[in-house]
C-alpha cells in the first residue's frame, strides 16, 4: 500500500498542475491567437511553437519562483503582488474614464 500512494501522490501533483494550468490558459489572448494563426498557417507548426513557447514560459515561471522563494518571504511576494494588481486596476480604470 505505502508503494502505491508514493506513486500516486506525484501523479496527483501532476494532475493539479496540469488542470491549473490547462483552465488558466483556456480562452486567453494567447490561446484566441493561437487559433487565429493555425486556421491561417500550418497548424502542426503552430501546434508546436504553441506547445514549446508554453513550456519554455512554464518553466522560466517554475525556476524563477524557486529561486525567489528562496531569498523573498511569501508574505513579500503576496504584498508586492497585491499592490502592482492595485496599481494596474487604478490605471485600467482611470483610463477608462477618460
Amino acid at each position: 500500500m505505502s508503494a502505491l500512494k508514493s506513486i500516486s501522490l506525484p501523479m496527483s501533483r501532476y494532475r493539479r498542475c496540469f488542470w491549473i494550468t490547462f483552465l488558466a490558459e483556456w480562452g486567453d489572448r494567447s490561446q484566441l491567437t493561437t487559433v487565429t494563426l493555425a486556421a491561417s498557417r500550418n497548424a502542426y507548426g503552430i501546434a508546436l511553437g504553441g506547445i514549446l513557447g508554453q513550456t519554455l514560459c512554464t518553466t522560466v515561471a517554475v525556476l524563477g519562483g524557486a529561486f525567489l522563494a528562496a531569498r523573498i518571504s511569501e508574505r513579500m511576494v503576496s504584498l508586492v503582488g497585491g499592490l502592482f494588481f492595485l496599481a494596474s486596476g487604478s490605471v485600467i480604470g482611470l483610463t477608462m474614464l477618460v
